[in-house]
């Protein structure tokens, strides 16, 4: 059983419980991070949409919460409107008080691209480009950049999951 003073979070019928103690400083008025977490579900193109990554996005967003990060939850972002959002993470001044800073993108791409939702291609390169800039606020931060993507032209065709019994947990 999970103590109450710990975090909680149930995924998939696991318990994780992380003391807050041990990746929040107590005497801090810092969070762990900001995290920017971007899920392009719906393209201009229909034939383009990724059909179920809500709960995705959803659940990174909450073990990014649970883990001490302030998530800024976007979907369906052009590409003019994910360049800007990540210039305004990257250049915030405001953003002094965050230990990290952690970027998530899932959509659709290709080699070395990202996929905004009216079908134009953004380089993964310069998703991280203003964040090493030396106009950046997370200069001397740790920046983690994670794409969950096509790379190419392979087709994912899954795998099938069989229920274990509660015993196995």
């Amino acid at each position: 059983m999970c103590a109450p003073n710990y975090a909680l979070y149930f995924y998939r019928k696991w318990c994780i419980s992380i003391a807050q103690e041990e990746y929040i400083n107590a005497n801090s008025t810092q969070t762990v991070g900001k995290a920017l977490v971007v899920n392009i579900r719906t393209h201009s193109d229909p034939g383009y949409n990724r059909k179920g990554s809500d709960k995705d996005f959803d659940d990174m967003t909450d073990v990014l919460k649970l883990f001490g990060f302030e998530v800024l939850a976007k979907e369906d972002l052009k590409k003019d409107e994910l360049e800007n959002d990540l210039k305004e993470l990257a250049q915030n001044k405001n953003n002094e008080g965050y230990q990290s800073c952690l970027v998530v993108i899932m959509s659709h791409g290709d080699e070395g691209n990202i996929l905004t939702s009216d079908v134009q291609k953004l380089p993964r390169d310069s998703v991280m480009k203003d964040f090493i800039d030396e106009e950046s606020s997370w200069t001397g931060k740790p920046k983690l950049f994670f794409f969950a993507q096509c790379h190419g032209d392979t087709h994912d065709k899954g795998q099938k999951v069989r229920e274990r019994p509660d015993s196995e947990y």
